[in-house]
């Protein structure tokens, strides 16, 4: 897979992730089983608005001619999904979230592995 297809991809899911969250927090945070109380709901439109722009940052990073500043880039994302993996890992054995969440779990740890793969392709080193 090429860099430029997994930012496109990543990029439309954040845009998607961030939507939801931003305009129905409610629903996206009871569909993993979780309370959303005052403070909730400004982490779920916090999440929404950082998914977001993590989904223009993606965007616009397909474009970047200097292969060391899309792997920087992608290192950057690797290294972020796989603390969102353990984040849903420790909300669901924490009974914050239901299994649900797994599906989170899985899709954030699959990219997780492919950006890193791709921010060590053939030994490079990050900047």
């Amino acid at each position: 897979m090429k860099l430029k297809l997994l930012f496109t991809i990543t990029a439309v899911l954040s845009w998607i992730n961030g939507i939801l969250f931003i305009f129905f927090p409610r629903l996206s945070v009871t569909i993993l089983g979780g309370q959303l109380g005052a403070a909730g709901m400004i982490n779920a439109l916090y999440h929404g608005v950082f998914a977001f722009g993590w989904g223009i940052l993606l965007w616009v990073a397909r474009t970047f001619k200097n292969e060391e500043d899309q792997r920087a880039v992608a290192f950057s994302i690797g290294a972020t999904l796989i603390l969102s993996s353990l984040a849903g890992l420790y909300g669901f054995f924490s009974h914050t979230y239901n299994a649900f969440i797994w599906s989170f779990i899985s899709i954030d740890a699959i990219l997780a592995a492919l950006f890193l793969k791709m921010a060590f392709k053939h030994g490079a080193r990050l900047p």
